[in-house]
């Protein structure tokens, strides 16, 4: 049975997800959606693992390795389909490397990297694994080798989030989010983060430091990236949890919409990067719509998470996801 609040977590999560790739693929820069990308990449990709990782307990507990192999599929699909829409739809030529990836596939490969690991911990000490690996999120920042091999320094950096949701407990977490006075002290958080987001407060972080991938030395950050992702880590689990607090458990088309966000995840890139490359040339649309970014492109990102989140594309996902066959499928 399917929970409704998660669904609802999960397309608002997405929606934010395709927001943020148009804002950066197009280059668009206004104070406004300047501010709010900022806001998003905060907390949406942390708060996708910490959401995986909340679900993950009973395939992590049966040793179920076909998800993670389906996480490697699917991340070989989307790389697959981004390569071939830009070299013959754009002509552009692109290098295909399947063990490097630095581009927004990167996601898939570390979801199967944090199944596989947490099989292999599942049974150790809570405490001294979620140590572990917050020091190892930490100290690789330091790396400038590992980078984007197996997108293995985006691994280490985010698989906290996704422990933290395998180790959470499901009930704790529900009565939690449903406490009124949660509701009230998150919504505080959420828009106090925000008018700190517009205001500059976070200038000292670039968006780089959000995404995981850069080193510390890369971004001027060698003295300080310890403390900064020290921080980063208290404020983004704080912001994660506000976040679900405040979704809805209300069943709607939002929540049918978000259990079909892997096709929304996989079919967004090759079409936001047509796009972007059409409106980087086109100095016609580039003038019509930046008087009305603000307001545009939030609702065009809206629109196309909508219409690729519907069930035509179901089908083809399901296959993608459910590469075993037999009786070991996925659920």
């Amino acid at each position: 049975m399917r929970l409704a609040k998660w669904d609802n977590a999960k397309f608002i999560l997405m929606y934010f997800v395709v927001l943020g790739h148009i804002v950066g693929e197009f280059g668009i820069e206004t104070e406004f959606l300047g501010g709010l990308t900022y806001f998003i990449y905060l907390f949406h990709i942390p708060a996708f693992l910490f959401i995986s990782g909340l679900f993950s307990k009973k395939s992590v507990r049966d040793l179920r390795y076909d998800k993670a192999l389906a996480y490697f599929v699917l991340y070989v699909f989307i790389k697959s389909f981004r390569h071939l829409v830009l070299f013959f739809g754009l002509e552009e030529d692109t290098k295909f490397f399947l063990f490097r990836e630095g581009n927004t596939p990167w996601f898939a490969i570390v979801l199967m990297l944090c199944y596989l690991v947490t099989m292999v911990v599942r049974k150790w000490n809570k405490i001294y694994v979620m140590v572990f690996f917050v020091g190892l999120g930490l100290m690789i920042g330091f790396d400038t080798k590992l980078g984007n091999i197996m997108a293995g320094t985006r691994f280490l950096t985010f698989y906290p989030f996704f422990l933290a949701g395998y180790y959470f407990d499901m009930e704790k977490l529900q009565r939690i989010t449903q406490s009124i006075k949660a509701k009230v002290v998150s919504a505080a958080v959420l828009a106090g983060t925000l008018w700190m987001c517009f205001a500059g407060w976070f200038d000292r972080w670039p968006i780089e430091f959000l995404k995981g991938r850069d080193p510390y030395k890369e971004m001027h950050l060698l003295d300080v990236g310890l403390k900064y992702r020290s921080a980063y880590y208290v404020l983004v689990m704080l912001l994660v949890l506000c976040v679900l607090t405040l979704v809805p458990s209300v069943e709607s088309a939002v929540s049918r919409w978000g259990s079909r966000t892997i096709q929304v995840f996989a079919l967004h890139i090759p079409i936001v990067s047509v796009l972007a490359v059409e409106y980087e040339e086109s100095r016609a649309l580039q003038n019509t719509l930046a008087p009305y970014a603000d307001f545009a492109v939030p609702i065009f990102a809206l629109l196309l998470t909508i219409v690729l989140s519907l069930k035509i594309w179901e089908p083809l996902f399901k296959a993608i996801m459910n590469p075993m066959k037999g009786d070991n499928k996925t659920k």
